[in-house]
């Protein structure tokens, strides 16, 4: 099927993609988010500076330290 043809039944994230860009995420959403976001962060471990956890890799070699 292309993309075309698709109709927003075959897109499970069509309303999470509207809520995002107009600001209106639900409490479910946002709660479903932040626990995607945690298991990322938790499976990609970045290596630490410092004993502080590096938390992204920028463009440049730079990184985010929290």
């Amino acid at each position: 099927m292309s993309d075309k043809n698709k109709t927003a039944h075959d897109d499970p994230f069509s309303d999470l993609r509207k809520h995002l860009s107009s600001g209106t995420l639900t409490d479910e959403e946002r709660k479903m988010l932040e626990e995607l976001f945690n298991q990322i962060y938790s499976a990609q471990s970045l290596g630490s500076v410092g004993g502080r956890p590096i938390i992204a890799r920028l463009p440049g070699g730079l990184d985010v330290i929290k």
